[in-house]
Protein backbone atom coordinates (compact mmCIF):
# COMPACT_ATOMS: atom_id res chain seq x y z
CA UNK A 1 0.00 0.00 0.00
CA UNK A 2 0.89 3.73 -0.98
CA UNK A 3 1.44 5.99 1.92
CA UNK A 4 -1.12 8.56 2.77
CA UNK A 5 -0.82 11.74 1.90
CA UNK A 6 -0.46 14.48 4.66
CA UNK A 7 -3.14 16.26 5.98
CA UNK A 8 -4.16 19.12 4.44
CA UNK A 9 -4.44 22.29 7.15
CA UNK A 10 -8.07 24.31 7.33
CA UNK A 11 -7.66 27.70 6.31
CA UNK A 12 -9.71 30.00 8.29
CA UNK A 13 -12.27 31.43 6.10
CA UNK A 14 -13.48 35.48 6.55
CA UNK A 15 -16.76 35.07 8.74
CA UNK A 16 -18.48 38.34 8.95
CA UNK A 17 -20.15 39.33 5.92
CA UNK A 18 -19.31 43.10 6.15
CA UNK A 19 -15.74 42.65 5.14
CA UNK A 20 -14.60 41.75 1.93
CA UNK A 21 -12.35 38.43 1.68
CA UNK A 22 -8.60 39.80 0.88
CA UNK A 23 -6.79 38.14 -1.49
CA UNK A 24 -3.26 38.09 -1.86
CA UNK A 25 -1.34 40.74 -4.07
CA UNK A 26 -0.87 39.26 -8.05
CA UNK A 27 2.99 39.08 -8.41
CA UNK A 28 4.56 38.66 -12.05
CA UNK A 29 6.33 35.44 -12.61
CA UNK A 30 9.09 35.08 -11.01
CA UNK A 31 11.55 32.14 -10.64
CA UNK A 32 13.90 31.21 -7.73
CA UNK A 33 16.86 31.15 -10.38
CA UNK A 34 18.18 33.94 -12.87
CA UNK A 35 19.52 32.63 -15.99
CA UNK A 36 21.91 34.73 -17.44
CA UNK A 37 23.41 34.98 -21.43
CA UNK A 38 26.86 35.75 -21.58
CA UNK A 39 28.01 34.94 -18.24
CA UNK A 40 25.58 37.68 -17.31
CA UNK A 41 26.88 41.06 -16.11
CA UNK A 42 30.37 40.65 -16.47
CA UNK A 43 30.51 38.40 -19.72
CA UNK A 44 28.45 41.06 -21.16
CA UNK A 45 30.64 43.95 -20.35
CA UNK A 46 33.62 41.88 -21.40
CA UNK A 47 32.08 41.48 -25.17
CA UNK A 48 31.02 45.63 -24.86
CA UNK A 49 34.37 46.48 -24.02
CA UNK A 50 36.56 43.66 -25.85
CA UNK A 51 35.07 43.24 -29.50
CA UNK A 52 35.80 46.88 -30.13
CA UNK A 53 39.32 46.66 -28.84
CA UNK A 54 39.77 43.62 -30.65
CA UNK A 55 38.23 45.23 -33.90
CA UNK A 56 40.89 48.49 -33.37
CA UNK A 57 44.03 46.45 -32.67
CA UNK A 58 43.28 44.26 -36.11
CA UNK A 59 42.57 46.97 -38.25
CA UNK A 60 46.03 48.37 -36.41
CA UNK A 61 48.17 45.39 -36.93
CA UNK A 62 47.17 44.68 -40.70
CA UNK A 63 47.52 46.58 -42.94
CA UNK A 64 47.03 47.16 -47.10
CA UNK A 65 51.01 46.40 -47.49
CA UNK A 66 52.22 43.82 -45.55
CA UNK A 67 48.42 41.91 -44.93
CA UNK A 68 48.30 40.17 -41.40
CA UNK A 69 52.24 39.10 -41.62
CA UNK A 70 52.66 36.42 -38.34
CA UNK A 71 54.95 38.21 -36.13
CA UNK A 72 58.37 37.05 -35.52
CA UNK A 73 59.80 35.73 -32.99
CA UNK A 74 62.31 39.00 -32.70
CA UNK A 75 59.55 41.30 -32.38
CA UNK A 76 57.22 42.08 -29.90
CA UNK A 77 53.43 42.47 -30.15
CA UNK A 78 54.08 45.79 -28.46
CA UNK A 79 56.31 47.47 -31.28
CA UNK A 80 54.57 45.80 -34.15
CA UNK A 81 51.32 47.31 -32.75
CA UNK A 82 52.80 50.68 -31.86
CA UNK A 83 54.50 50.85 -35.56
CA UNK A 84 50.99 50.30 -36.95
CA UNK A 85 48.91 52.80 -34.56
CA UNK A 86 51.63 55.61 -35.49
CA UNK A 87 51.09 54.61 -39.33
CA UNK A 88 47.36 54.79 -39.20
CA UNK A 89 47.19 57.88 -37.19
CA UNK A 90 49.36 59.68 -39.73
CA UNK A 91 47.10 58.76 -42.55
CA UNK A 92 44.48 60.85 -41.09
CA UNK A 93 41.15 60.55 -39.15
CA UNK A 94 38.90 57.42 -40.12
CA UNK A 95 36.07 59.55 -38.71
CA UNK A 96 35.57 61.54 -42.12
CA UNK A 97 32.15 63.57 -43.38
CA UNK A 98 31.61 60.51 -46.24
CA UNK A 99 31.86 57.90 -43.77
CA UNK A 100 28.99 59.40 -41.54
CA UNK A 101 27.48 60.43 -44.33
CA UNK A 102 27.53 56.14 -45.65
CA UNK A 103 27.46 55.21 -42.18
CA UNK A 104 23.46 57.36 -42.03
CA UNK A 105 22.46 55.62 -45.70
CA UNK A 106 23.29 52.35 -44.33
CA UNK A 107 21.19 52.68 -41.21
CA UNK A 108 18.07 54.30 -42.43
CA UNK A 109 18.28 52.13 -45.48
CA UNK A 110 18.57 49.08 -42.54
CA UNK A 111 15.35 50.06 -40.94
CA UNK A 112 13.25 51.41 -44.30
CA UNK A 113 13.52 47.72 -45.15
CA UNK A 114 12.95 46.44 -41.91
CA UNK A 115 9.25 48.67 -41.95
CA UNK A 116 8.70 47.74 -45.90
CA UNK A 117 9.69 43.96 -46.11
CA UNK A 118 7.43 41.15 -44.79
CA UNK A 119 8.36 38.60 -42.41
CA UNK A 120 6.66 36.53 -39.77
CA UNK A 121 5.53 38.25 -36.26
CA UNK A 122 6.65 36.05 -33.34
CA UNK A 123 6.40 36.74 -29.66
CA UNK A 124 9.45 36.72 -27.76
CA UNK A 125 10.05 35.32 -24.24
CA UNK A 126 8.04 36.15 -21.70
CA UNK A 127 9.42 39.23 -19.60
CA UNK A 128 8.96 39.44 -15.61
CA UNK A 129 5.48 40.84 -16.08
CA UNK A 130 4.03 37.66 -17.98
CA UNK A 131 4.05 39.89 -21.03
CA UNK A 132 5.27 38.87 -24.38
CA UNK A 133 6.75 41.35 -27.27
CA UNK A 134 6.60 40.64 -30.65
CA UNK A 135 9.25 40.55 -33.15
CA UNK A 136 8.91 40.86 -37.08
CA UNK A 137 11.66 38.70 -38.47
CA UNK A 138 13.07 39.80 -41.49
CA UNK A 139 16.61 40.11 -41.10
CA UNK A 140 17.25 37.64 -44.25
CA UNK A 141 15.13 39.37 -46.33
CA UNK A 142 16.76 42.51 -45.45
CA UNK A 143 20.36 41.24 -45.57
CA UNK A 144 19.56 40.12 -49.19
Amino acid sequence: TSPSPPPRANKKKNTKASEPAKSAPAKPNQTSEVHYEFNGPIGALGITIGLPVVCYLLVAVCNAKQGCVAITPFETIASRLNAQVNAFWERGSIATGDAAVAYLIWFVGCAALHLLLPGARIKGTKLKTGEQLTYKINGLYTFL
